[in-house]
């Protein structure tokens, strides 16, 4: 089965480097693809999020790829991996270990083809780790997971309660906040409000990034 899953995201994505981390080589559906202008009943996939390279993630990621001593031996847990861009830039700045999560099947499919193509190693998981205490991590990330406010709640109640086993949030100037959310405001669409759709967090056991 999972080699047919495989072969099937294969046929239907194709490589990209048009993204904000060109570094990264992923498959994604593109314009060139037969997806991008397929009606519902000709997609063999159920909601194919993963096949798409979604703003907040490719912040995380370029983020990710510009600042390697946030990452460099940590622990890695990247919640709803999607394609894995987070997982594999997260491996290339020589995470310790790294672990791409998403309770959707194809998503760890997608990812693991993706990292095999940017000759990468990273585990993957199809457990729901919202709601656990992630004590074998340093360093959890998020991206484009703020899609409704019911959710985006789930999501920060967790993070919240994460800070009582030691993941610390880290004390950030205004100024600072101001202009790293400006760098990535064209990509991300940054907003004053953590509930936006394509808001991004990444969270260390010793410090946590938010913009």
């Amino acid at each position: 089965m999972l080699k047919d899953v495989a072969s099937l995201i294969i046929k239907h994505t194709a490589p990209s480097r048009r993204h904000l981390t060109p570094e990264l080589v992923l498959r994604l559906v593109t314009p060139s693809c037969p997806l991008w202008t397929a009606k519902e009943d000709q997609v063999p996939f159920k909601d194919p999020f993963w096949a798409f390279y979604w703003p907040g993630g490719q912040a995380t990621a370029r983020y990710i790829l510009d600042n390697e001593e946030i990452i460099k031996n940590k622990r890695v847990l990247d919640i709803g991996c999607g394609c894995g861009a987070g997982s594999i830039a997260a491996a290339k700045m020589q995470a310790k270990r790294v672990v791409g999560n998403d309770i959707d099947l194809y998503a760890v499919i997608a990812t693991k083809i993706n990292s095999q193509l940017n000759n990468v190693a990273i585990e993957t998981s199809t457990d729901n780790f919202i709601g656990a205490k992630c004590e074998e991590f340093d360093t959890i990330l998020i991206g484009d997971m703020f899609y409704d406010e019911e959710f985006a709640n789930i999501l920060f109640e967790w993070l919240i309660s994460l800070t009582a086993s030691g993941f610390n949030r880290r004390p950030r100037s205004p100024r600072a906040d101001k202009e790293e959310a400006s760098a990535y405001h064209s990509v991300s669409e940054v907003s004053s409000t953590r509930r936006e759709l394509h808001g991004k967090l990444w969270v260390h056991r010793d410090c946590a990034v938010e913009t």
